[in-house]
């Protein structure tokens, strides 16, 4: 299994402290295969900047230029993703 890698998806709209603390919660998990793959959905939140700032590779950022939805968000993730698993990780979590 931990050859196997593991498409963490999280979606967001305006929430910047909550999608924060669960892409610091995702990277303190010790399974070392992962992607985080951050889809800010039609805001601006300032997180991008953030992800920018940590600067690691295994985190994805992308944004819808408008508003299109909790399912759409989660959609683009799937066909970002690279892992054989995809996991979502609702951004209040």
């Amino acid at each position: 299994m931990k050859d196997l890698l593991v498409s963490i998806i999280i979606p967001t709209f305006n929430r910047y402290e909550l999608v924060k603390g669960a892409i610091e919660n995702v990277m303190l998990q010790t399974y070392p295969n992962m992607e985080v793959i951050v889809v800010e959905d039609g805001s601006s939140s300032g997180i991008r900047d953030y992800i920018q700032k940590i600067n690691n590779n295994k985190l994805v950022y992308h944004k819808h230029s408008t508003q299109k939805g909790l399912g759409a968000a989660r959609n683009t993730g799937t066909k970002i993703a690279a892992g054989e698993y995809v996991a979502f990780l609702d951004d209040d979590d």
